[in-house]
């Protein structure tokens, strides 16, 4: 499969230069051109990428047009429910989400995405990339690959959501070492040399006998306000995967076996292990383990035979 590539434009425009909502600057066409020469780059290596740009400005899509990365339409000028959305559509390629937003790459692990800062990214990409001549200064590299990029209007735009920039934030060293595995993990399965598996669950929905206890229990701990008005269980159940679960910090916060059942609800796979949980929750293996192994059996949360 063709690896993806999220771009949280308004993070990384703000670590290279591109934007800075304080001054009013916004170069999001400048944004694009440098991120079609990092993928041109990585094409003339071989190495097949799909890469997809998001802005919080709803018009940037119609106004943009990249060579080798495409502006993700973001209607609602939200664009981190954006890119939880396609990450959700996108959960069965690997995926990588270039954001120093912590609870915007905890919401997109739950889907398989591996998260880089975009510090990562600079000396991951644009430096090998700058150094091989295809992100040169005054846009040399653009006019010998004669790409063009149009911004229609000169008026910078208006997000209709702003979130703090964390990229200065240090995320502490428990961080860094869920940050580490999430990386070891996927890029061992990339490689196709999975990890050695460890503590396997599943969610059996049939441990349910009573289909208005399992309704209860949705609507009490999963639906979000919404969707009130659902009382089917397999109703509730796709609400909750195509819009619920797409809420800031929906697979980090509440009880913990809440928090273990929404991610198995939710994985297509239904089969994770407990470093899985423990990633995709934000949440210490012993609380996991000790959550399943007093609630887990009465949820249909069962150890994989």
């Amino acid at each position: 499969m063709v690896p993806v590539i999220l771009i949280d434009g308004n993070n990384l425009g703000h670590v290279l230069g591109y934007i800075d909502r304080q001054s009013g600057h916004y170069d999001s066409a400048g944004l694009l051109a440098c991120l079609d020469r990092i993928s041109h780059y990585l094409v003339s290596l071989g190495q097949e990428v799909e890469m997809f740009l998001f802005l919080d400005d709803p018009d940037a899509a119609e106004r943009l047009g990249g060579w080798h990365v495409q502006v993700v339409p973001v209607p609602s000028g939200d664009a981190d429910t954006a890119i939880r959305a396609f990450a959700q559509s996108r959960a069965n390629q690997p995926l990588t989400l270039i954001s120093a937003d912590r609870i915007l790459c905890d919401d997109a692990a739950a889907w398989g995405a591996v998260c880089l800062s975009p510090q990562a990214f600079i000396s991951r990409y644009l430096v090998p990339a700058q150094d091989a001549g295809f992100c040169g200064d005054d846009g040399e590299m653009e006019s010998k690959l004669q790409l063009t990029y149009v911004e229609a209007s000169q008026v910078a735009p208006n997000p209709q959501k702003v979130q703090e920039d964390a990229s200065r934030r240090d995320l502490g060293q428990a961080d860094r070492k869920l940050y580490q595995a999430t990386l070891k993990q996927a890029h061992a399965t990339l490689l196709g040399v999975p990890l050695p598996p460890s503590e396997i669950f599943m969610l059996d929905l049939s441990r349910w006998t009573d289909l208005a206890e399992l309704a209860l229990y949705l609507a009490e701990h999963h639906l979000c306000p919404q969707h009130l008005e659902l009382t089917a269980p397999m109703e509730m159940i796709a609400a909750i995967r195509e819009h619920c679960s797409q809420q800031p910090r929906y697979f980090t916060s509440g009880r913990v076996i809440n928090r273990v059942f929404r991610v198995f609800l939710c994985r297509s796979e239904r089969s994770l292990s407990l470093d899985d949980l423990a990633r995709l929750t934000d949440t210490r293996r012993r609380k996991i383990r000790a959550a399943i192994n007093k609630q887990g059996d009465q949820l249909g949360i069962v150890a994989k035979d």
